[in-house]
This record gives structure tokens, C-alpha cells and sequence, in this order.
């Protein structure tokens, strides 16, 4: 959910409106510009790094290890080190789909962070908005008109779906070890309310 929610939300700007299957092709060609609109234009590292393992990258502590490592001992090492921090400098542990357990789960963990606090009327219920922009820009209608928006769905099709996966493969390591870290919080805050 996560790369394909960054890929809508900065479609033009990073991603120059080009399929992410698109965009993976130019990644494994090793491709750093692309033509948009008669005009040769580069990929912003940044933006390719966020399709590519992007939440290990950001766990990691060590500064020794390369950008996207090919090797499966080197992968291994570097989702090890990333589920270890994951698990030793976060306090609560989220998951976007798990939502309401999450703020609750906050709620508990860090009482000033609750949906209601004792005292007071108002609530601050967590939200959770991954909606891409309402004009993208990315249909071109030609000169001295608006460009138009390329309506891009929910979710990726299949094809798009497999090369996330693909591209994504520590990441989703992570996720799983974060699914059952996340499951141990519930299991502790049913524990709790139980005493």
C-alpha cells in the first residue's frame, strides 16, 4: 500500500506520469532520464528510492550497507538489522490497516495521545486519508489548455502489484515481522485490560 499510495500522490512530479510498471523497467535497465514531452528529464533518486525497500532503508542504524544490494546474505543481514530496530526504539508499533487498534493501542501506551482524554469534550480521532491529488496533471490536452487528471485507482492491478512485490522484496519482510510485533502489542493490551 505504501508505494503504490507514494506513486499516486506524486505521479507528476516524481514520476514524470509514467506507468510504475514503466518506472521499474527504467530502475533494472539502469535508466536515469526519460523523455516527457519532448524534453529529456531524470529521475530524482529520491523518488526511485521511495519504490524500492524504503522503510528498511529508513531502519537502518549501520551506514555500511549499499543502496539496493543484489546479494541474498547481504538482504538477510539488512532486514535483521531493521526488524531489530524496529523493535528496540519504537515504543508502539502501527499498522495502516489495523488503524483503529493502532490509535487505541497508542491510546493506552501514551494516555495523553488518546482519541478522549478525562476532562475534557473533544475528541481528535486519528485519521487516515491516502488520497491522491484531484488534478495530477499528467493527461497533456495540448497548448494553452489545463492539463488534465489521469484518474489512477485505489488499489494496482495485478501486473503493477507484482512488480512491487518484486521490487520490495525486504520490505516486505519488515511488514511481516512488524504484522507480528503488532500482534504481541494486542495480545499485551488484552492482557492489560484483563488485570
Amino acid at each position: 500500500e505504501r508505494v503504490w499510495s507514494m506513486y499516486r500522490f506524486q505521479t507528476r512530479i516524481c514520476y514524470k506520469c509514467m506507468k510504475l510498471t514503466d518506472i521499474y523497467d527504467t530502475i533494472d535497465n539502469n535508466i536515469t532520464y526519460v523523455t516527457v514531452r519532448n524534453h529529456s528529464q531524470r529521475f530524482d533518486d529520491l523518488c526511485l528510492d521511495q519504490l524500492r525497500n524504503h522503510e528498511v532503508a529508513n531502519l537502518l542504524t549501520s551506514t555500511h550497507w549499499p543502496d539496493h544490494p543484489e546479494d541474498e546474505e547481504t538482504q538477510q543481514a539488512m532486514v535483521a538489522e531493521a526488524i531489530q530496530n524496529m523493535k528496540e526504539y519504537f515504543t508502539v508499533i502501527g499498522l495502516t490497516e489495523e488503524l483503529t487498534a493502532t490509535a487505541q493501542i497508542i491510546g493506552k501506551v501514551m494516555p495523553w495521545m488518546n482519541e478522549t482524554l478525562e476532562g475534557f469534550d473533544d475528541a481528535c480521532p486519528l485519521p487516515h486519508d491516502n488520497s491522491s491529488p484531484t488534478n495530477n496533471r499528467c493527461i497533456y490536452t495540448g497548448r494553452g489548455k489545463p492539463d488534465e487528471h489521469w484518474d489512477l485507482p485505489k488499489h494496482p492491478d495485478e501486473e503493477t502489484r507484482q512488480a512491487i512485490l518484486k521490487h520490495n522484496t525486504m520490505d516486505m519482510q519488515l511488514y511481516e515481522a512488524a504484522v507480528a510485533y503488532f500482534e504481541l502489542q494486542k495480545r499485551a493490551m488484552e492482557w492489560g485490560t484483563e488485570q
